[in-house]
């Protein structure tokens, strides 16, 4: 297992960027994809490792928890 870890802005929308920027990943061996399932950079990569194959590992803060849901699922 070999686990590519995204985060990224939640006011990028472009999928051409992202999907540029990750695209050379795909050939590094990678099989999981990690992000945080917020809007944006996240929910793009997620995207993208459905797309090609990767398996999605989906890590939500627990805004239960508050402004420190972020740092404390990190």
């Amino acid at each position: 297992m070999k686990i590519l870890v995204i985060s990224g802005s939640r006011s990028v929308w472009n999928s051409v960027l992202v999907y540029g920027i990750l695209d050379p990943y795909r050939v590094k061996g990678f099989t999981h994809v990690m992000q945080g399932t917020a809007k944006g950079v996240d929910r793009l990569a997620r995207q993208w490792a459905v797309e090609g194959g990767l398996i999605p590992m989906d890590r939500p803060a627990d805004w239960n928890l508050g402004k420190r849901a972020g740092p404390i699922r990190n």
